[in-house]
């Protein structure tokens, strides 16, 4: 996958977030059950969403971070090299 430096800073966001309140797994595992990530009411989701900072979120946006981060989380090497490569800036 290909990110841009703007998808790195809503990405990076979401994962402090994510982390902040301990939903690491509950992203990991995230299947489509309730609809998918714009559809969920989970409690844990609506943490994360109270969590994020980035304000330039449409509803598109927040869903294909997430997914983002549920693909980062399940392979964190690479994960690793896209902070490597925008960290480094």
């Amino acid at each position: 996958m290909m990110y841009n430096k703007q998808d790195f800073i809503m990405i990076q966001d979401a994962m402090n977030a994510i982390k902040m309140a301990e939903c690491e797994n509950f992203i990991k595992d995230f299947g489509d059950p309730y609809g998918g990530f714009s559809l969920c009411s989970d409690p844990q989701l609506n943490e994360i969403k109270r969590l994020i900072q980035f304000t330039g979120h449409s509803g598109g946006s927040f869903v294909s971070t997430l997914r983002n981060c549920q693909y980062l989380l399940n392979h964190p090497r690479k994960w690793i090299e896209l902070q490597n490569q925008y960290q480094s800036e």
